[in-house]
């Protein structure tokens, strides 16, 4: 562009006049991009708006729930609870004894109780600190880690031609074939089928003489399938209806359990009832008795069928980090799962089966379209935005439009 004032003066008119052309012309293109930067804004709030709608649809399938819609993962604690054959051996079980029973002078009937029993027995979780010395107590863990979607895999035929099986890769990759991958922060829950022999203790633990020996057949989780599932897929808490996450050949060592409660995941041992349960599709909740400084605790567990099932994103129920106090000072322990060495494995890639079988508590089955599944997925569980970005947003696309106008 030439100099205004290497110009003669008889061109400046001309010249201002193309450059105001110019101008405007080139105003065209910022307006442009003005106009689709709001409307990039109003689309971002028609997102959130849905996300929102879409979770009212959720709480609304809680709050309408049938006793059918709800399984209990959970054996009762009476005279007949297993234990760990160690507890057992103590006469560390449960008790229960009465306070006071009867009627009163008045007429009315109370009846009061007391009860005792060790942590590990029962349907009950193992807290990191059961095999980590600066571990997450029960109290410290929290709630929404026993809280997400479930995934029930069933190896019940393999644990009854081997009680030593031991779960594989080949496992995990066999089921994500047919049902799609694990999302992470879900909770993997391991049918063997050992729930029927509740509350048979030798069969149980694969014994002659409960609690006196100490071999013991059950099965559980390989050390290279436990490795490849937190690298890989990351729950939050693993559980069995078998007495250990170990095998019976491993109650020596815990390798697997050692592993977990490095990366402050959460096991849960004795599930009932994983029989009925679907393979997704449901949603775990688990409420364990909240013991200060306990290293387990027994759980109340359930699992709620919802009537729009759907497989839940990975963002579904993320847990807070769990944190642990070492030596007076507080550190983060979701770092733990960065340090882990594992073998390297490369993520399967799935292939959706297109139906899924749901069980019902009545025994009988009805398919699921899982095409149903993931658009529920896709339209229902949403990232969700932050006022404060909400409120840049509606500011930003109102000064987008204004200098649209001028």
């Amino acid at each position: 562009m030439m100099e205004w004032n290497k110009l003669p003066r008889s061109q400046w008119t001309s010249s201002s006049q193309s450059r105001a052309s110019m101008m405007r012309l080139s105003a065209v293109p910022h307006r442009r991009i003005i106009f689709l930067l709001s409307t990039c804004c109003w689309l971002l709030l028609l997102t959130q708006h849905r996300h929102h709608s879409a979770h009212a649809v959720s709480v609304m399938d809680l709050l309408n729930l049938q006793e059918s819609d709800v399984i209990d993962l959970t054996h009762p604690f009476n005279n007949q609870t297993v234990y760990y054959p160690t507890m057992e051996q103590l006469g560390f079980t449960f008790q229960l004894g009465t306070v006071y029973r009867g009627v009163d002078k008045r007429g009315h009937y109370s009846a009061a109780y007391w009860f005792q029993a060790a942590e590990h027995g029962g349907t009950h979780i193992d807290a990191p600190l059961h095999t980590q010395e600066n571990g997450s107590s029960v109290e410290g863990i929290p709630v929404t880690q026993l809280i997400g979607a479930a995934v029930v895999i069933d190896l019940s035929r393999e644990a009854r031609r081997n009680p030593d099986y031991k779960v594989s890769v080949e496992d995990f990759e066999s089921w994500e074939a047919q049902n799609g991958r694990i999302p992470s922060n879900s909770i993997l829950l391991l049918n063997f089928g050992w729930a029927r022999r509740w509350p048979n203790r030798n069969a149980l633990y694969g014994t002659k003489h409960f609690p006196e020996d100490t071999v013991f057949r059950f099965p559980g989780v390989s050390i290279r399938a436990a490795n490849w599932v937190l690298r890989h897929r990351t729950p939050k808490a693993i559980g069995t209806d078998a007495p250990s996450i170990d095998p019976g050949s491993e109650q020596r060592l815990f390798p697997v359990q050692h592993l977990l409660g490095r990366a402050n995941v959460i096991v849960i041992e004795f599930v009932a009832n994983l029989d009925r349960m679907p393979p997704i599709g449901a949603i775990v909740i688990g409420l364990p008795m909240k013991i200060d400084g306990g290293s387990g605790a027994p759980v109340r567990l359930i699992a709620v069928q919802l009537q729009n099932a759907f497989f839940p994103s990975d963002d579904m129920f993320t847990p807070a980090p769990v944190t642990r106090r070492i030596k007076g000072q507080r550190k983060n322990a979701t770092a733990a799962r960065d340090r882990l060495a594992v073998t390297s494995i490369e993520p399967v890639s799935p292939t959706p089966n297109p139906t899924n079988t749901r069980v019902t508590s009545k025994g009988s089955k009805d398919h699921l379209d899982r095409s149903k599944i993931v658009a529920a997925n896709n339209n229902c569980w949403r990232p969700a935005i932050s006022n404060n970005i909400m409120r840049h947003l509606i500011l930003l696309s109102i000064y987008s439009i204004l200098l649209t106008v001028r």
